[in-house]
């Protein structure tokens, strides 16, 4: 993350002007984007009329403070990096990735009765596995449920795990859709035989990749 001047220290008192009131939600979260490595401008309002003192790069972790709706009718989140430096992003450029919770009885946390390793747990039959240059995905069914798990390699991310899928059958073939609280991933086979993987924030196409390894 790089600073572009020394702002950061008014960036909450502007926020508290806004006259905003707002939850802490302190979650954890990365920013994202279609490309890895681009910049992402952190303002010191939840608008893109307002300055950028900084900004953050795709694959960036953050701490996430608060939340806003804009008035563009976008939510905006009021986060933290690790350096401490803190602003304001629009939401569509974070993601608030799906992991285990950690602690016990959590389903599919380790020691769970519903995690796959545990002895007697039901057997799991893989319907979709493959590998893109950002993700690796897998739908799987389990006790006649259909899953599907989605990992993002670039940020070291497990963005679906052990999430509810449905399946949707038409004369082009079978589609698989899944999804957290911000993003819906939906799995397909392609004309040239290989499964590709289509990320959608808000119903807004945010990344589409073909799968380079199918079993």
């Amino acid at each position: 993350m790089k600073i572009k001047l020394p702002l950061l220290s008014a960036l909450a008192a502007t926020a508290l002007s806004m006259g905003v009131a707002l939850p802490s939600l302190a979650e954890t979260g990365i920013l994202s984007g279609v490309q890895p490595g681009s910049r992402i401008n952190v303002r010191s309002q939840p608008t893109t009329e307002s300055y950028s003192p900084h900004y953050g790069l795709v694959g960036d972790r953050i701490e996430i403070i608060k939340e806003a709706r804009g008035h563009d009718g976008r939510t905006w989140y009021y986060v933290r990096f690790p350096s401490g430096a803190e602003g304001w992003v629009r939401g569509d450029f974070v993601t608030v990735p799906v992991s285990y919770p950690g602690y016990p009885g959590y389903p599919g946390y380790p020691g769970s009765p519903d995690y796959p390793e545990n002895p007697g747990h039901g057997r799991e039959r893989t319907v979709v596995v493959f590998q893109t240059n950002t993700y690796s995905v897998k739908v799987f069914r389990h006790r006649g449920r259909l899953y599907m798990n989605v990992y993002n390699k670039r940020t070291d991310s497990q963005e679906l795990n052990w999430a509810r899928a449905e399946a949707v059958t038409s004369a082009r073939g079978t589609n698989y859709y899944s999804g957290n609280r911000r993003y819906g991933y939906n799995v397909f086979r392609g004309s040239n035989g290989r499964y590709v993987i289509e990320v959608r924030y808000q119903g807004r196409l945010v990344a589409r990749e073909r799968g380079y390894q199918v079993w």
